[in-house]
Order: structure tokens, then sequence, then C-alpha cells
């Protein structure tokens, strides 16, 4: 399917932003309404679609932290506040919140909902990978 989009979309690009788009429409029309797929058995991928029976929320609920993490709001930088350093998280959390729990001598895991997202030493503002 990639390189099917890359062939269809790409070259040539488009001259603008606009009709790149179009293309783009255009292949995901085709590919998912007019081409058969040999691998669902010649069907249409639109033939097979069905809408999840789960609800998706338009904003998940507000993040509720145990007393013991601190919480700590990712700015719209994507960074958020630690003693004095202000640590590059995610543009993705921007304006949600994360919950912190030391775990060592300046160690702290960082937490969404949760989700360990990783851990961060406060003396250097590194964050880094969680051994399991």
């Amino acid at each position: 399917m990639h390189q099917d989009l890359k062939r269809e979309t790409t070259r040539p690009p488009a001259a603008n932003l606009h009709g790149q788009q179009r293309k783009v429409d255009r292949f995901q029309r085709c590919y998912n309404e007019e081409r058969p797929h040999d691998g669902i058995d010649g069907d249409l991928p639109c033939e097979r679609w069905e809408p999840s029976p789960r609800p998706y929320p338009e904003r998940l609920p507000e993040s509720e932290y145990p007393s013991h993490l601190e919480v700590r709001r990712v700015s719209a930088a994507g960074t958020f506040r630690l003693k004095t350093k202000q640590p590059f998280l995610s543009n993705a959390l921007a304006d949600e919140h994360v919950g912190l729990e030391e775990v060592g001598d300046g160690l702290w895991d960082i937490v969404y909902y949760r989700t360990l997202l990783g851990r961060i030493d406060e003396r250097t503002g590194r964050i880094t990978g969680v051994e399991v």
C-alpha cells in the first residue's frame, strides 16, 4: 500500500498543498472504493469496514493521579517544569497533565494516565526509557 501511495501521490508531486491533498484523496477513494484487494478475497475495503461499537470521546476524561505523584501540566511547547529545569517531553501532550513519581535519588518516573512514559534525571533533565 505504501509503495502504491507514494507512486500515485508523489511522482510528480502537486504544485501546492491543496493539489497534494487532492491527489491523496483520489488515491484513498480508489484504494478503498474501486480497487479489489487480493488479501480480502477480491472485496473492496469499504465493503468490509464496520464502525467501532465503542464511542470515541471528544476529549479524554480529566486525568487523576494518586496523591503521592506530583502533577505537572505539559506546556504548548511540549515541556514541563521539574525543579529548575523545563525538559521537553512531547508536543502531542500539550495542555495535558502528567504525573511524576520519585523512584530514586533525583530520578522520576513520568506517567500519563496509567502509562509509564519514561524516567527523568532531575540533575540532567534527560528523559530515558524504562527497563521493565
